[in-house]
């Protein structure tokens, strides 16, 4: 209890040097958790699709002012280029109108590469997915993928709607295959109800698209990494960040560590005043760092159709682990002064 106390008083000496130790921890630890809770939510589990923790989105800087989407050429390079994928998809969702009969309505699709569906390991219902001829300008005719459910609303799941001629937007469009059941796009927030290739861009929004205009940056990336590369570098980034704050918060103490050995305190004794007083700011960081991570969660839940973005494991995984490092970075600095000679501490002063 003394040492708790102390703790605290250590705290109220320094209030600005408290406080920047206290936010870049909470930012830290929010942050990461509130990132890994929505992509958890938001990708990787609710893709039904083979090995999903290997999915990553893809956002490129845009002069150092936020993000901005890709061109068709950017694409390419990072697809023929990149070392740590094994496979790069491009997409973008449209809304269009569909029409099949007599019945038309307004739908979500998407516009894919021809790589989109093997990107993520999918096996189609009924017919085919897309070739790699239909990423290229000028394909004789206009196909289209079915969703399972749209198959299933409007078809009523007959195979024999593959060969089938629908329209988007008025152009006639060829149906080629049926994605597999529960399989929704990459847009874990949005339905999407078919897939139509990157080359009929200029046909179905009527102005030249991706392919056919080098400015045109509308492409959102999706890739799959190699076996052996992780989506956990960032947390591991994080990591690194919080021990080193950690640390040199505790480094400024061997003086008074010193002075204290020299004055016939027990090493022990140090050593659990030191942690506790850096594991005080590490506790106020985590708590003020939740509190962040579940209001941004909670206020972007309302913009993401069917996501839980306040993933329970993610909220007690990532702290613990984040915790588990300052912990660590509190220790290691404090057992180091402990042993060495009193004067030599003193001399740092």
């Amino acid at each position: 209890m003394n040492d708790l106390k102390f703790a605290f008083r250590q705290l109220l000496k320094n209030p600005g040097f408290t406080a920047v130790a206290v936010l870049t921890l909470a930012l830290g630890i929010g942050a990461n958790t509130a990132i890994f809770s929505l992509v958890n939510g938001l990708l990787f589990r609710s893709l039904p699709v083979a090995e999903p923790e290997r999915l990553i989105r893809l956002g490129a800087t845009a002069d150092g002012e936020g993000f901005r989407n890709f061109s068709f050429q950017e694409y390419v390079h990072y697809r023929d280029h990149g070392d740590v994928f094994d496979a790069l998809a491009a997409h973008q969702m449209m809304e269009w109108s569909f029409r099949a009969g007599e019945q038309a309505e307004r739908i979500f699709g998407e516009l894919v590469s021809a790589n989109y569906f093997s990107t993520f390991r999918l096996t189609p219902k009924v017919g085919r997915f897309f070739g790699s001829a239909e990423d290229e300008r000028g394909a004789a005719q206009p196909v289209l993928v079915l969703s399972h459910d749209l198959w299933r609303s409007r078809f009523n799941g007959d195979p024999a709607a593959v060969g089938s001629t629908v329209r988007l937007n008025g152009q006639a469009f060829t149906v080629v295959g049926v994605a597999p059941a529960g399989f929704q796009g990459a847009f874990g927030g949005t339905k999407m109800n078919l897939w139509v290739p990157l080359n009929a861009w200029d046909l179905v929004r009527h102005g030249p698209g991706p392919i056919s205009d080098a400015n045109e940056r509308s492409l959102m990336l999706c890739g799959r990494l190699k076996p052996g590369v992780s989506g956990i570098v960032a947390l591991a980034l994080a990591a690194v960040g919080i021990y080193g704050v950690m640390f040199f918060i505790v480094s400024q103490r061997v003086p008074e560590i010193g002075l204290r050995m020299a004055l016939g305190a027990q090493k022990a004794q140090v050593l659990r005043l030191v942690v506790v007083h850096g594991m005080r700011l590490a506790t106020l960081g985590i708590v003020i760092g939740l509190a962040g991570a579940f209001a941004l969660t909670r206020l972007l839940r309302g913009l993401l159709y069917g996501v839980n973005s306040t993933d329970p494991l993610t909220f007690t995984a990532i702290p613990l682990l984040l915790g588990g490092v300052a912990l660590l970075a509190c220790w290691l600095p404090a057992s180091r002064a402990a042993r060495i000679d009193p004067m030599e501490a003193l001399r740092h002063e």
